[in-house]
């Protein structure tokens, strides 16, 4: 049994698991090279397609640049009135705010890399739509849900944010928030919060078709003993290749921004919880209040978003086990190779996805954290209408 097994893997037909392994991992590297060639490589290549992309990644560069011009230039004043505030105040209030302007200040140097992965995206809109087709024609089943998907939505959300936030900002009092400082906290998380949207439709997405996949394959797991139990297990690991393949394209393409955006968010969560300490102790602003409601809704999307990604590795992870119970006893040479190089293409893209850039937050400890904000904002809420 074992030399028939080497003798189908040198077979030219499937590629042998250290191939996978070796490839996988290779790709799950990307990100870290993908940082040197930042700058060089932003904006990336257009991909292949008609009039109209070229028309949208136009309109989205210029947008990209004069909405950083703006911000840019609204920066220098915040900067001022910063560093006029900080040399004011006292010796913890200046270290927090110092802290936190310099969080911010990063998440605004991050913007070009996350409108960098957002002109990425079309590629990893037209794989999933052959993936989608196929999954639905081998499973039987329909992901109506994901026909709704169009990354078109990112471009839309990003046009309209600077009139969003800039009329209503224009209307409050200069002394109450400056506009060049509500600019400068506001912008940021909008957008990122704006891709992030377009990245959890995607991941929800995945997660349907690998829960129409783990159902189906369930199904077929009964009985192995069908003659074309082979091909369909060929079918399945071809299918769950591809979801998987598309999981590593959005770690190469998207994982980098995500990654330094949830390291920046949970400093900021941190230094929130601090400043909202601080602002109990010498009084109720405005401004804090918006600084706080901002962050708070960011950490929120980002614990929702860690949890979208992960989940579609979790269902893999399900999949295999349910190939490590199952009996090998009266299968064929095929359905019992077959099984072998699934399970060791599962565990290898599991690996490749996990090096991907997705990192799991605690949700235990950020669940407290939140907890513990909210009932420092509901103090400040009732002292504010005292």
């Amino acid at each position: 049994m074992n030399a028939l097994v080497v003798r189908l893997m040198a077979n030219k037909a499937t590629p042998a698991p250290s191939v996978v392994s070796r490839n996988s991992l290779q790709d799950a590297v990307e990100p870290v090279y993908s940082v040197m060639r930042l700058f060089a490589a932003w904006p990336a290549k257009r991909p292949k397609g008609g009039r109209g992309s070229v028309l949208t990644r136009a309109l989205l560069l210029s947008v990209q640049v004069a909405c950083l011009l703006l911000v840019g230039y609204e920066w220098v004043g915040v900067l001022q009135d910063r560093v006029r505030y900080m040399r004011r105040g006292a010796g913890v209030t200046r270290t927090v705010l110092a802290i936190q302007f310099l969080l911010y200040l990063a998440m605004f140097f991050t913007l070009p890399l996350m409108w960098r992965d957002a002109a990425r995206l079309p590629p990893v809109w037209e794989g999933w739509s052959h993936v989608q087709a196929r999954l639905e024609r081998v499973c039987g089943g329909r992901l109506a849900a994901s026909r709704a998907l169009s990354w078109r939505l990112a471009v839309l959300l990003l046009l309209l944010w600077p009139p969003i936030v800039a009329v209503p900002l224009m209307l409050l009092p200069e002394a109450e928030m400056p506009v060049r400082q509500a600019w400068f906290y506001a912008y940021p998380t909008l957008v990122t919060f704006s891709l992030k949207l377009l990245w959890m439709r995607l991941f929800t997405a995945l997660r349907h078709a690998a829960e129409l996949l783990v159902s189906s394959f369930r199904t077929e797991s009964r009985d192995w003993s069908r003659p074309d139990a082979a091909a369909r297990l060929r079918t399945y690991r071809e299918l769950w290749s591809s979801l998987s393949g598309i999981m590593q394209d959005i770690g190469v393409r998207g994982g980098l921004s995500l990654l330094c955006v949830q390291a920046i968010q949970v400093l900021s969560l941190l230094v929130c919880f601090v400043h909202i300490v601080i602002s109990c102790l010498e009084g109720f602003t405005p401004a804090g209040l918006w600084i706080v409601s901002l962050t708070l809704t960011n950490a929120t999307t980002m614990v929702a978003l860690s949890n979208a990604a992960h989940s579609v590795a979790h269902l893999m992870r399900e999949i295999g086990s349910l190939l490590e119970t199952t009996s090998t006893v009266g299968l064929t040479t095929a359905v019992d190779y077959e099984m072998l190089v699934l399970r060791d293409t599962l565990a290898h893209k599991h690996a490749a996805v996990r090096l991907c850039g997705f990192v799991t937050v605690d949700r235990e400890l950020v669940g407290e954290v939140l907890v513990v904000m909210m009932t420092y904002l509901m103090v400040l809420l009732q002292f504010a209408l005292l």
